[in-house]
């Protein structure tokens, strides 16, 4: 299952294998409306068309400027679905990710809760905890050793009788907006008001619901890298021709 794609000059594709604990509840007309659609576009040939052809000036591909307003939109401001709940299976295991340009923690507390936190130490904004997945309560920045929970609370600053004192309270981990419903984990990289992932989905949501995602189980995954442009992977790859 492809379900993300990171966005800079090099296009990197997550693929993941999962199992599944139980049946889905997919709705099944739902299901079999749709099945019928591809069954008559294999038989025909043909694949939903708009009805035209749309013309791209090559400045959309080659444009520096939108290019950084791209990054801006769509992986700064935006929510983005980063996994499964299943990424995070127990209580106080974490996920470590910079496919998005940033480095980003995700957490699951000891009470089950999910964080996620810009992975960047308070004192000298080194990356705290190492890419990967794992199980721990506490991370212990590399550079000074400066600690925090899990809840992204500043626990511990190395020989802070002589580094002077530090108010902890305001020094934690700087936490992001993050959501899980659904089966699903959101975070979105920059600060601000917090994640409505019904907002998200759209008319998705009840779709998203049905599928059961919790029962799944994550085994595995792959990435895939190549240096394309990001647009350049997904207009020609998704093209009507590969479909025919």
């Amino acid at each position: 299952v492809i379900y993300r794609t990171s966005y800079i000059d090099t296009v990197t594709i997550h693929m993941r294998s999962e199992f599944r604990s139980g049946l889905s509840s997919v709705r099944k007309e739902e299901q079999q409306r749709l099945l019928t659609i591809l069954n008559e576009g294999i038989e025909t040939g043909a694949t939903a068309d708009a009805g035209g052809i749309v013309r791209c000036p090559i400045s959309d591909y080659t444009c520096p400027t939108l290019l950084a307003e791209e990054q801006r939109v769509f992986f700064r401001d935006t929510p983005l679905l980063m996994g499964l709940s299943t990424d995070l299976p127990e209580n106080d295991s974490y996920w470590s990710d910079t496919e998005t340009g940033l480095p980003i923690l995700m957490v699951r507390d000891d009470t089950g809760t999910f964080h996620a936190f810009a992975n960047t130490c308070r004192h000298r904004g080194t990356q705290v905890v190492a890419d990967g997945r794992g199980t721990g309560n506490r991370f212990s920045c590399p550079f000074h050793a400066w600690t925090y929970s899990n809840k992204g609370d500043l626990i511990a600053v190395n020989k802070e009788s002589s580094f002077g004192h530090v108010e902890k309270k305001e020094h934690g981990l700087v936490e992001l907006p993050s959501a899980e419903k659904y089966g699903m984990l959101w975070v979105r990289p920059t600060r601000g008001d917090p994640i409505d992932v019904d907002q998200c989905l759209g008319g998705l949501a009840d779709d998203m619901d049905h599928w059961n995602l919790p029962s799944h189980g994550y085994t595995g995954s792959q990435v895939l890298r190549a240096d394309i442009n990001w647009k350049l992977a997904i207009d020609t790859f998704g093209e009507n021709y590969h479909f025919d």
